[in-house]
């Protein structure tokens, strides 16, 4: 086999620049999904010789280096002399390539099957259905045509992207996210896809409205819903954060408030998810600021160049929501800028105070003493997650709840959204064919896939990802079409 593979003249040398990085010192390494020794190209030697290769999630560890597979495009490679055959994968990006070849069959099918989860996919339009489009913008159902499943893709303009590679950097640390840790309150994640005009993040079947538009249009979330709702946000942070991953934009627009199919039995059985995560390693407290209205920003992002203590900063962000939600009256308009809503909205700690000396105020005194606790302005004497998630204000709750017996429901309301125009190009990747060797590569896509719907093995929440999620985000990553 090793010398099948070392007829390396026949392969483009610009084929075998390799796109490995050098993996940081500190990187701890955890949850391993698969690790062989496997022939892989070693740009030293100048030859393909057998490795250790450790896949985790979205990311291939070969000894001192890694790659991030959500960079990667994956291909098929097949390699013929006579009657001699061997096969493997080869992993692409604007930086190279790397190899992965197999000594059976069942070890390709186990590693594909496992790598293509986290990979850029193509040909999303012809395997997929575009169907009706949903309250937020660019987000439609859809159908896999293939098996009739209902999914739910979010679209994404790649020159609308290049336009801005923050944006980008950003939608691609809340897949790295998304990808690591499976939980109810993200948005469930399933493939990215890729063609010459358009990105497709591609999820479960969820339909959603931001909470925002919801207060907008006139929902008023009782005493009991408001608890649920902040108790299930400080939980999702509280995982986050001790993966140290931040959010550092929680605000009603990240807030997406789940529709079921079935009716809500109680008023504690609604679901919501996180998204539009802004933190990352490298931001500036500038960066930050620009991004949130100005109640949500807590008043150590003016005075620091850079965040020093992220998980404080989405806990003050956590209070501003308890506010918003308690305080905030619809005025029925159709904007989809939340910045607008909020512009005339009152909110500073001395507010919140005077509130527990008002006999018509809207906030019980358990809800001041929580909003304090989140949004002192010195972040020292912000409490911990933990303890916040023991507050008394959520016992109470908890407790009326036994006693509750009306049903109240989260209205279902719909919003008219413009329609993309979308392109149905390719992927394209150079093919090379040598003899008497005979290089065959296709995309991995374009081959009769595996079924996606089953590709379900991400990590659990206890995952520890932030360091090479760091690592991604300090590669400053250029947006191409592939």
């Amino acid at each position: 086999m090793e010398w099948l593979l070392n007829l390396a003249s026949s392969f483009p040398k610009y084929e075998l620049f390799t796109n490995l990085k050098t993996l940081p010192k500190t990187l701890s390494m955890e949850d391993c999904i698969l690790s062989q020794t496997l022939y892989t190209y070693d740009d030293y030697e100048g030859k393909f010789i057998l490795k250790e290769i450790k896949l985790y999630s979205n990311m291939i560890v070969c000894e001192d280096k890694f790659l991030i597979l959500s960079t990667c495009t994956i291909e098929k490679k097949a390699i013929q002399y006579g009657e001699f055959q061997i096969k493997g994968i080869v992993l692409v990006n604007q930086m190279g390539y790397f190899y992965i070849f197999f000594e059976t069959l069942h070890q390709l099918y186990d590693w594909q099957r496992q790598i293509k989860q986290f990979c850029i996919l193509g040909n999303f339009l012809q395997k997929f259905t575009l169907k009706e489009r949903h309250t937020i913008q660019n987000v439609f159902a859809c159908i896999k045509n293939k098996t009739g499943k209902l999914h739910t893709v979010q679209i994404y303009k790649l020159s609308e992207l290049e336009k801005n590679p923050y944006n980008y950097e950003q939608l691609m640390n809340e897949i790295n996210i998304m990808m690591s840790i499976k939980h109810p309150s993200l948005l469930p994640y399933n493939s990215i896809f890729q063609d010459q005009q358009n990105m497709y993040i591609l999820y479960e079947y969820w339909v959603g409205d931001p909470l925002f538009k919801l207060i907008e249009q006139g929902l008023k979330l009782s005493s009991i819903q408001q608890s649920n709702l902040i108790y299930q946000i400080l939980r999702i942070v509280k995982i986050l954060h001790s993966q140290q991953l931040y959010h550092g934009q929680i605000t009603p627009q990240s807030i997406i408030m789940m529709r079921s199919f079935t009716q809500v039995k109680q008023e504690k059985d609604f679901q919501l998810a996180l998204t539009n995560f802004a933190y990352r390693e490298d931001i500036q407290s500038a960066q930050l600021i620009k991004r949130l209205p100005k109640q949500w920003i807590p008043p150590e992002l003016y005075v620091q160049p850079k965040p020093h203590n992220p998980a404080l900063i989405d806990q003050y962000q956590i209070g501003a929501t308890l506010f918003y939600i308690v305080m905030h009256e619809a005025t029925f308009c159709t904007t989809n800028m939340f910045a607008k809503t909020c512009e005339n909205m009152e909110l500073s700690y001395n507010l919140i105070i005077n509130e527990q000396q008002k006999k018509d105020s809207k906030f019980t005194l358990s809800q001041i003493d929580l909003l304090l606790n989140l949004m002192n302005p010195d972040p020292k004497n912000r409490k911990d997650i933990q303890m916040l998630l023991n507050h008394h204000w959520f016992v109470n709750q908890q407790a009326k709840m036994k006693n509750h017996n009306n049903n109240k429901f989260l209205p279902s309301l719909r919003t008219i959204l413009e329609i993309r125009e979308f392109s149905s190009l390719e992927i394209y990747v150079r093919r090379s064919e040598q003899e008497p060797l005979s290089i065959e590569s296709m995309l991995e896509d374009e081959t009769e896939e595996d079924d996606l719907d089953n590709l379900d093995q991400i990590c659990d929440e206890n995952m520890q990802i932030h360091k090479f999620i760091q690592h991604l985000n300090s590669q400053a990553l250029i947006v191409k079409k592939l």
